[in-house]
């Protein structure tokens, strides 16, 4: 983050953090812990006051060495949690929503996070409610004729997000995605979330995600997933 602040001579500055970490991400989508903090004069202000940016040195793999993101300063990241403590679906889906920037699939991105989660000792937190069979309402937006954008409620438990054009055969675009396809994203964005959260610290977890709208028009879509969802007991 940008501030002011009063320093010597010096151009940079390595500030180390001690254990436990904050496990971070930035908007590309990578993870990592972050171990210090490389502090960059970028511009003077007067012989005693400069400005200062703050990028995040960071472990991103089983906390061996470390390195710079110098392309995210510590304002474009977020903490994910302490390593060792426990987050809520509530933060991971922020997580999603934000790293989503950097990457297209979200079934890899919800794979690889929830990886992330378990190599550095970060336990998911599910309240009573969040056990077993959770609904999660669907929304659908985009101009008459045009690509529909698909995705989960403000206020659901998940982030899911696909597109897909209702009229795929008439379609101009280069890239045409139909229908199906936009089920099979969102289904495997399912299956990333539910494969690691069935079990949660030794009991029952999350055991299903169904969907629901409240779009009549779009009901449709919603019941075809719902229905290859739990084809053959998934």
């Amino acid at each position: 983050m940008q501030q002011t602040i009063k320093i010597n001579d010096m151009e940079t500055q390595l500030v180390r953090l001690d254990a436990p970490y904050n496990l971070i991400c930035n908007n590309r989508a990578q993870f990592g812990l972050h171990i210090a903090t490389l502090m960059v004069v970028k511009e003077r202000q007067g012989e005693d006051t400069f400005y200062v940016q703050g990028y995040p040195v960071v472990a991103e793999k089983y906390g061996l060495g470390g390195q710079t993101w110098f392309n995210d300063d510590l304002q474009h990241c977020k903490v994910i949690a302490i390593q060792g403590e426990s987050v809520t679906l509530r933060v991971i889906k922020q997580i999603m929503e934000f790293a989503s920037w950097g990457e297209d699939h979200l079934d890899v991105l919800a794979m690889r996070l929830m990886t992330t989660l378990s190599l550095y000792g970060v336990t998911v937190y599910l309240s009573n409610e969040e056990c077993g069979a959770i609904m999660v309402e669907l929304c659908f937006s985009g101009a008459p004729n045009a690509r529909l954008a698909v995705y989960s409620a403000t206020d659901s438990p998940f982030y899911f997000y696909a597109c897909f054009d209702p009229d795929v055969e008439n379609r101009t675009y280069p890239i045409k995605i139909s229908q199906s396809q936009a089920i099979d994203d969102i289904l495997d964005i399912r299956q990333a979330y539910l494969i690691p959260l069935r079990i949660v610290n030794g009991t029952k977890g999350v055991t299903d995600i169904t969907f629901y709208t409240n779009q009549p028009k779009y009901k449709y879509f919603v019941d075809e997933l719902n229905k290859k969802a739990h084809a053959n007991g998934k």
